[in-house]
């Protein structure tokens, strides 16, 4: 990323942050009116960025450009409300499981050390709008109405392009994958796609195990709880053959 295009994305950069703030406040409807014009000014950074590099263009930004196309500028202008409180979040004293729900905030120390280029910007966008559907749709009682499946199905479909365009650039930290994982697996079991639902916990268990077993499971932000999430597959499999 250029000099130039570190301070066009700066705005940018800002828009994100104030709107992590308002979703963190339960300001819904505002949070996601500044990611939807974030996402698309992004988009005309992507749209110049190829115009400039042509071929040589990385795949990367090849597919956050497709992704423009198809997920901001048509993201559906949606009635929000705020949330209740009675939101779905773990309890140690329930049976409600973990939803990761920090929106990913990009310090300015990113931009100036070039920590975060345009795709990756955008498919930090991308997360926070599948956030805050998420959220949304939590806020609900009724698992079964039309309006949170809608939601749900837009949170993960916004949450995995946000997770591939990650992965192609190997630029995503493992809080940030763990929460995709985490979540994506959440809004699978509230469809009712257990099997599916099943191997995003597996997945996640698995590189959790991974960081304890090198000593890095410090690096993880609110590692307590993923590790309950993961640990109900544990405690599933060992109780499992003793009934």
């Amino acid at each position: 990323m250029t000099k130039e295009n570190s301070t066009s994305i700066e705005p940018i950069v800002t828009l994100n942050n104030y709107a992590g703030t308002l979703l963190s406040t339960g300001e819904y409807e505002a949070a996601l009116a500044i990611f939807r014009y974030a996402l698309l000014k992004t988009e005309d950074i992507l749209i110049q960025d190829k115009n400039e590099i042509g071929n040589d263009m990385p795949a990367v930004y090849e597919k956050a450009t497709s992704y423009s196309k198809s997920t901001a500028s048509k993201l559906p202008s949606l009635p929000l409300s705020r949330p209740s409180q009675t939101s779905v979040e773990h309890d140690e004293n329930t049976d409600t499981e973990f939803i990761y729900r920090t929106p990913i905030h990009i310090t300015k120390r990113n931009v100036d050390e070039r920590d975060c280029n345009e795709p990756e910007l955008h498919s930090i966008l991308l997360f926070n709008v599948a956030l805050s559907y998420h959220l949304w749709a939590l806020e609900g009682d009724d698992s079964a109405s039309s309006k949170k499946q809608q939601l749900l199905k837009k949170a993960l479909k916004l949450y995995e392009c946000s997770f591939s365009m990650q992965i192609d650039s190997w630029s995503m930290s493992i809080t940030s994958l763990l929460a995709l994982v985490n979540n994506c697996a959440s809004i699978y079991k509230l469809l009712k796609n257990t099997k599916r639902a099943e191997t995003f916990y597996n997945h996640m268990l698995s590189t959790l195990m991974a960081m304890i077993e090198i000593g890095e499971a410090s690096e993880v932000e609110q590692l307590e709880g993923f590790l309950y999430n993961a640990s109900r597959l544990i405690l599933r499999d060992v109780v499992a053959p003793a009934a």
